[in-house]
C-alpha cells in the first residue's frame, strides 16, 4: 500500500493519518509512505494551488507539472515494484 500525504494539507492531519495506517498495516514492507512537504491535499504545490492563473495555465500548457515534484515518478516506481520480490 502506498500512502500519499501532503505536508500542507489543511483537510487531513498527515501525522495522525500516517500513525493510523501504521497501526493497521503492520506487515513488513506492506506500507510505503510518501509525504510531500510543500503539497496540499491535491498533491499540488501550495503556490500553484493558491493561484488561479498559474493553475489554469499549467493545466492547459503542461498538466503533469501541476503536481508536486516527484509525485508522478514515485507512483510509477511503486506500481512497477508491485509483485517484484
Amino acid at each position: 500500500m502506498l500512502l500519499i500525504l501532503g505536508g500542507r494539507d489543511i483537510h487531513v492531519d498527515s501525522d495522525d493519518t500516517e500513525a493510523g495506517y501504521r497501526k493497521l498495516v503492520t506487515g513488513p514492507g506492506q506500507l510505503k509512505v510518501k509525504c510531500y512537504a510543500d503539497a496540499t491535499h491535491n498533491i499540488v504545490p501550495k503556490d500553484i494551488e493558491d493561484s488561479e492563473l498559474k493553475s489554469t495555465f499549467l493545466a492547459i500548457a503542461a498538466p503533469r507539472s501541476l503536481f508536486t515534484a516527484g509525485y508522478l515518478d514515485d507512483q510509477q516506481k511503486f506500481l512497477t515494484s508491485i509483485g517484484k520480490p
